[in-house]
């Protein structure tokens, strides 16, 4: 009996000790909904608008090419910034997105509406690793993002389902509407997440704020970070090219299948399933392999897998060796995010340097992935652009993985910045 008390005792000072995480991730999971139900019908929604897979991949690929300028504006203006501001400007813009989307009817409202797509999802991004970095579980960084994908991933499996069903019905407002509705109860948590941090005063200021710096200082930075994480940066654009092929053409794929009727989001479900159970494994994977040797071998596995889409015709089997490719490569995101977040921890000097540098690396995969992801479909069809995709990300991996050395240190020496 004593022994069932104290496991309540210990597991109730635990949700205490940690409640803004657990909060933070119930926000993170309401506005992944939000997010995944328009990540979904929007390769739809443009290819039934008369535009070409190839524009198709361009309108895509167009919010990342955005994020990239974007990361280096927050970077820059934003170093003193917490999630706190950061999260505030992401809901504005995700506010205007939805809106954007469901109107747009030419090349340059689509522009437009892409350009808020990339703002908020690099808000949101800088948002998390700040978030991370100040309330990590257990100390480590690994464990934390494995957490939070659980949650995040859990959305990514209810989120392309309820579009899906919804594109069938041809009730055009109605996925726009329900995205709407997620958002706002997002921000009802995010004001619960501002007062519980608040009241804990969890989060501080610093006590050595970073002073402005030039824009010639700032890309010098930028420069000599890029140098010493570069196979960790490019191993970061195959991992988000990979998932950007996914977004792109996946919805559209997935909508080829008859014996899915109203369920054509089953293919996108399954392909973020994996993660609701490798989110709580991360953890002891990484500490016994290493977050980067994670990282490259489970996406190599998962990639290759995918490669062979091409030549299976029956939707069942695919269905099958997706699980199973999802379930291997799912853990080369949280592995990844930890590796990051360490270096983040280690110069935080330069944290959102770092930071941005990883988010425009980002966007770089985001860029690229539907661009040529929408070139291979107007060619070979769907299923053969999974397969050149897959063996580009896996063989791309498997070199930066023989070339990546054991331990990387950022190496940013003051004396080598420019003073003005």
């Amino acid at each position: 009996m004593r022994s069932i008390t104290q496991f309540f005792h210990h597991a109730k000072k635990h949700v205490f000790e940690h409640k803004p995480i657990y909060i933070f991730a119930i926000m993170l999971f309401v506005w992944t909904l939000f997010d995944s139900i328009l990540a979904y019908i929007t390769p739809v929604a443009v290819l039934d608008r008369g535009f070409s897979p190839i524009q198709m991949g361009l309108i895509m690929g167009c919010s990342s090419a955005f994020g990239a300028f974007f990361d280096f504006i927050l970077s820059k203006f934003f170093r003193n910034t917490t999630y706190r501001r950061l999260f505030l400007f992401m809901f504005l813009s995700c506010a205007i997105y939805p809106l954007l989307l469901w109107k747009a009817q030419t090349l340059a409202v689509y522009w437009i509406a892409m350009a808020f797509c990339g703002l908020y999802y690099d808000l949101k991004n800088f948002g998390i690793h700040d978030f991370v970095n100040k309330h990590p579980l257990n100390d480590e960084h690994a464990s934390t993002f494995g957490f939070l994908d659980v949650f995040r991933m859990l959305a990514y499996l209810i989120g392309p389902t309820i579009a899906g069903f919804l594109i069938v019905k041809d009730n055009t407002f109605a996925p726009y509407g329900y995205s709407i509705f997620f958002l706002s109860v997002a921000f009802v948590i995010y004001i619960i997440l501002l007062k519980v941090t608040r009241r804990k005063h969890v989060e501080r200021p610093p006590k050595n704020p970073c002073k402005p710096v030039t824009m010639v200082r700032e890309l010098k930075i930028w420069e000599k970070v890029s140098i010493s994480l570069l196979p960790i940066l490019l191993f970061q654009i195959l991992l988000n090219v990979f998932d950007a092929t996914f977004w792109t053409i996946g919805p559209v794929y997935a909508e080829q299948f008859p014996q899915f009727a109203d369920f054509g989001g089953l293919f996108m479900t399954i392909y973020m399933i994996s993660t609701l159970f490798t989110g709580f494994f991360v953890g002891i994977l990484t500490r016994h392999f290493g977050q980067k040797k994670t990282a490259f071998v489970t996406f190599i596995i998962g990639a290759a897998l995918i490669s062979t889409f091409g030549f299976i015709h029956s939707p069942f089997i695919i269905l099958g060796v997706l699980l199973l490719a999802s379930l291997i490569g799912s853990f080369a995101w949280p592995a990844a995010n930890g590796a990051y977040a360490d270096y983040i921890s280690e110069s935080h000097k330069f944290g959102k340097e770092i930071t941005g540098v990883g988010d425009f690396n980002m966007n770089i995969g985001y860029f690229i992935g539907p661009i040529v992801a929408g070139v291979v479909m107007q060619y070979l069809g769907a299923g053969m652009t999974f397969t050149v995709m897959g063996l580009i990300c896996s063989l791309g991996a498997l070199i930066l993985f023989a070339v990546t050395p054991t331990q990387i240190k950022v190496q940013v020496k003051e004396c080598e910045l420019p003073r003005k």
